[in-house]
């Protein structure tokens, strides 16, 4: 819990400063796709860690490695729990997708077609 909570307050500072340095500019969808990226790497750190629990020829035991071991520590260790996590953890990544989907469009179609300034020479 503690490693998601410095996740988040980390990217809230990441928003935060890019707000401020990007008044007029600010993309709410270029601010969301480091925590999308970094959601698809745990996803995917925590399916290979699945895989690892449920085929044992490939690994001597249950373990957790990578950012596993941050979200399910050495307590928790078990084939349901590898699994419980990597169904969360796809959630979040397709609900962060579908809101950076829908912020992107909607920032596309904020801006104006044609941003070419228009000049008179007369």
């Amino acid at each position: 819990m503690i490693y998601i909570t410095i996740l988040l307050v980390t990217w809230l500072l990441y928003v935060y400063s890019l707000r401020k340095r990007n008044k007029e500019e600010f993309a709410f969808s270029l601010a969301l796709l480091p925590l999308l990226l970094f959601s698809m790497i745990t996803y995917i750190n925590l399916e290979v860690n699945y895989l690892m629990a449920a085929i044992p020829s490939l690994n001597d035991g249950i373990s957790a490695r990578g950012f596993a071991w941050y979200l399910i520590k050495d307590y928790h260790w078990s084939f349901a729990t590898f699994r419980l996590y990597a169904d969360y953890s796809l959630l979040i990544t397709l609900v962060l997708l579908l809101i950076y989907m829908i912020s992107y469009f909607i920032e596309k179609r904020k801006t104006p077609k044609n941003n070419k300034e228009v000049t008179n020479f007369s």
